[in-house]
């Protein structure tokens, strides 16, 4: 008899992905500022990265992490 297992990722329980994240914002936040572009999420600025990882949880989606940053 063949096991089903369903297994599902609500980010942060199996891996989390705030530094992917903050890193394709950055990189497009970076090309409407003008700024250079961080390759890696330790790479841009604490200002912005702490900033995006504690508000991070009161965006709905992707298009939300850039306006999280320009807010900031």
């Amino acid at each position: 008899m063949a096991s089903k297992i369903i297994a599902l990722d609500f980010d942060g329980v199996i891996c989390d992905s705030a530094a992917e994240c903050l890193v394709s914002a950055y990189g497009a936040f970076a090309l409407v500022k003008g700024i250079s572009f961080a390759p890696e999420a330790d790479a841009v600025p604490d200002r912005w990265r702490d900033g995006f990882y504690r508000l991070r949880s009161f965006t709905r989606d992707g298009k939300d992490y850039l306006m999280v940053l320009h807010l900031l």
